[in-house]
């Protein structure tokens, strides 16, 4: 737990927040792989075998962690954006039902 989280709050409650950069999913889906290719190319140092597959596995479950944890967070953005599509045609559709009521008895 993060000594300095404040007491009674879990820091990986907020795990799946992000903020808005304004940046599209594309520019940050390509940030990642270039972070994945940089984390790759530095983990090429000599160690012996036991220490190697130990660090393997520990570095594949983290690998698994991050990819689900990205997977999770690209669903919630296209969510996100589904239902903020979905709202905007509503709010288009009963603005103009309304405005097709006012408009109504003066063609009567």
């Amino acid at each position: 737990m993060d000594e300095n989280a404040p007491k009674g709050e879990n820091p990986e409650d907020d795990a799946y927040v992000i903020e808005d950069t304004g940046a599209s999913v594309e520019d940050i889906e390509h940030e990642m792989e270039l972070a994945a290719q940089e984390a790759a190319s530095a983990g090429g140092g000599e160690e012996d075998a036991p220490a190697t597959a130990a660090g393997n596995t520990a570095l594949h479950e983290e690998v698994r962690k991050l990819n689900d944890r990205y997977l999770r967070t690209l669903a919630d953005f296209e969510n996100f954006r589904k239902r903020s599509e979905r709202e905007k045609a509503d709010f288009y559709r009963y603005a103009a039902a309304g405005i097709l009521k006012d408009i109504l008895p003066v063609f009567d």
